[in-house]
Parts: C-alpha cells; sequence; structure tokens
C-alpha cells in the first residue's frame, strides 16, 4: 500500500492510555499512516506545583522516533488554542484524541476530511466529564463503558461511534481509589481495539484497505 493510499491521522494524545493505542493501531506499513503526535511534557499544576515533566514522556519519544513521526508538545491553554504547527499536515483523514487536556478548537475540529474523534472513559451522555470511572463507581455501576465519538464543540458529545463495556469485578468502600486505578490500568489494552472500531465507522473496514 502507498503512502497515498493510506488513512492519514494526527493524533492528540497523553498519559499511559494514549501510549497504549499507538502501540495497538496498524501502523507499521499498514493502513493507517501517523502524521504527527501531540502530547503534554509537563505535569499539570494539580499534580506537582513545579510542573515537571510528566513520567511516561519520554517513551513518547522513544515512540516518535521508533514510528519517524513528529512529536509536538502543549502545555499551555494559550497554545492549545491555536495548535500550532498542526495546519502543515493537512489534509488528513482522522484526528485522534485520548487523555487530551485541553478543548480541541472549533476551527481544527473541521480540519479532518473524515472525522475528529475522541475516546472517553465512560459512557456517554451519563458520565461526560471528568473522573468517568469514579463517578461510575460511585453509582454501583458494574461495568464501565469504553465510548469513540465525534468530536463537536460541545465536550464528550456528538455522535457516538463505538462503545465497549468492561467489567469493573469486585470493588469496596475503602480501596475505592485503587479499584479506580486498577479499573483504569485495565482498560488500556481495549484503547486500539475501540480507536480501530471507530476509524472503520467512518472509513469502511481497515483490512479491505490493505
Amino acid at each position: 500500500m502507498s503512502d497515498d493510499e493510506r488513512l492519514r491521522l494526527v493524533a492528540l494524545v497523553a498519559r499511559e492510555p494514549g501510549l497504549a493505542m499507538l502501540r495497538g493501531l496498524p501502523l507499521d506499513l499498514g493502513p493507517i499512516r501517523l502524521c504527527a503526535i501531540y502530547t503534554h511534557r509537563l505535569l499539570p499544576r494539580s499534580e506537582d506545583p513545579r510542573r515537571g515533566e510528566r513520567p511516561e514522556y519520554p517513551r513518547y519519544v522513544e515512540l516518535a522516533r521508533e514510528l519517524r513521526v513528529p512529536l509536538h508538545t502543549v502545555d499551555a491553554p494559550t497554545d492549545a488554542e491555536r495548535l500550532a504547527g498542526l495546519e502543515p499536515y493537512r489534509p488528513f483523514d482522522i484526528l485522534l484524541s485520548l487523555s487530551w487536556r485541553y478543548r480541541v478548537p472549533t476551527h481544527v475540529l473541521g480540519w479532518p476530511r473524515l472525522a475528529p474523534i475522541n475516546l472517553h472513559r465512560g459512557k456517554l451522555p451519563d458520565y461526560a466529564g471528568a473522573e468517568p470511572v469514579r463517578r461510575a463507581l460511585s453509582a454501583a455501576e458494574k461495568s464501565i463503558t469504553l465510548t469513540a465519538h465525534v468530536m463537536t464543540e460541545e465536550i464528550d458529545a456528538g455522535p457516538i461511534l463505538v462503545e465497549r463495556t468492561h467489567a469493573v469485578g469486585g470493588v469496596g468502600g475503602p480501596t475505592r481509589a485503587g479499584d479506580v486505578e486498577r479499573i483504569k490500568h485495565e482498560l488500556w489494552p481495549l484503547y486500539p481495539q475501540v480507536a480501530i472500531g471507530a476509524i472503520e465507522r467512518v472509513t469502511g473496514p481497515l483490512r479491505a484497505q490493505v
């Protein structure tokens, strides 16, 4: 498959979920061509007032080098409002977002030829917004729904493309924080599956394009 035939994808990703998703996509001479990775290098002030480097950032550097893909960092709202440097990658087909800290500018949502897609670790619209896993456990949910949807101006809104449920297992009051982190970790292998499913909803089966 030539580069001209491959789907052109730009990723807005962060934390361990972003790494897990990118490593699970068919990128190595597969049907998807990753044009650029955008991520966050610095910790938010809520986690570190001095804003030190995120522990997973060196692995983003390693992955970008391995894939021979440009890596960009965005760590301020003013930069996120512009997403400077993204326009030269146009035309691209898919904008794929996971664990991205900032609202994607409206004009950028219109850039992908096929769809801007976001992955959210909660059932929508029930658990839109922050901390969906914790909120679902507090509501005594028996499963977490990982949702892929088309991004719109409203956060965690837009047409749903794929839903994938994951049973939470046994949870308990005093260990609730530990349960939240355990479940987040258990979701990592599902991100590439849900991302591929969402992409196929807007492109057709990827295998048919190889």
